[in-house]
């Protein structure tokens, strides 16, 4: 998929160099009151396009991060699978987190731990 700026765009999303976007990951960091605006398009183009990819919000302060990864793809999975594929125990498991990228939703298959830097919507999630 290619995602195109426009000048309205320009001065709000700022893609990410290569090291951040490959074929399984596109990533852009986007002004936070913009953020809204940005997933409603990219929804939209990955509609109309067929795509089926999970939008990832994560970040704080002035600017977030928009990552469009495949739908089966994320932290999560990646641990799930991991866990399956070498028969970890869950209590051989942990995962660490600061971001708002909501780890805590799998508490039940990894043990989460949220680390001092984490943003406030992060520490609710697993209290």
């Amino acid at each position: 998929m290619k995602f195109e700026l426009t000048s309205k765009d320009a001065d709000a999303i700022v893609e990410q160099d290569s090291s951040q976007n490959h074929d399984y990951k596109f990533s852009c960091l986007v002004k936070t009151e913009w953020v809204e605006y940005c997933m409603s398009k990219l929804e939209r183009m990955l509609k109309d396009e067929r795509q089926h990819v999970k939008l990832v919000v994560s970040g704080t302060g002035d600017h977030m991060y928009v990552d469009c990864i495949p739908e089966n793809g994320g932290k999560l999975p990646a641990l799930v699978h991991v866990r399956s594929k070498y028969r970890i125990p869950l209590h051989r498991t942990i995962a660490c987190g600061d971001s708002g990228s909501k780890p805590a939703r799998g508490a039940d298959t990894v043990h989460i731990t949220v680390v001092g830097s984490r943003t406030n919507s992060t520490a609710t999630l697993v209290r």
